[in-house]
């Protein structure tokens, strides 16, 4: 992604709750899934717009999850736009309710962020690593020898 030096990116997170919510791992928690879209910004050097489903009561019981641990309703809502520096650009948001977020940008930041962080940039090392796009179905790994492919063993 980070090589066609993207501007945005859009998050779409399943509900998720404050950490630890009922015995939940903390990966499942909000908060861990802002921080993963906020490193993608970073490392990115984009803007970033997260936003997360809220499931109400009554959602719930239509989707059988009430009397999960992990699970609190309403809840599991959480919305934030950042900046290509990770900075977050926005209030925090009810986690029980729909909301509408919004935030002036500026492009000209991403070139500052990038200043700073920039994976595609001078100091990243093309002749040790590549990434190559195949469009069958490949081995998970090549062993490479003085530029020659070895055949598995």
């Amino acid at each position: 992604m980070y090589t066609q030096y993207p501007q945005l990116f859009v998050a779409s997170w399943p509900a998720a709750f404050p950490p630890y919510t009922g015995g939940s791992p903390y990966s499942f928690s909000c908060e861990a899934c802002s921080r993963m879209s906020q490193f993608v910004a970073i490392e990115g050097g984009c803007f970033g717009i997260v936003a997360s489903t809220v499931i109400s009561e009554k959602g719930a019981e239509r989707m059988e999850l009430t009397g999960f641990p992990w699970f609190k309703f309403p809840g599991g809502g959480f919305s934030v736009i950042y900046g290509p520096d990770g900075s977050s650009l926005t209030e925090p948001v009810d986690p029980d309710a729909e909301t509408i977020i919004y935030a002036d940008i500026s492009l000209d930041k991403i070139a500052e962020a990038k200043i700073v962080t920039d994976i595609m940039g001078n100091y990243s090392r093309f002749d040790l690593l590549s990434t190559t796009v195949h469009s069958r179905k490949q081995v998970p790994v090549t062993y490479v020898a003085e530029g020659r492919f070895l055949e598995k063993e």
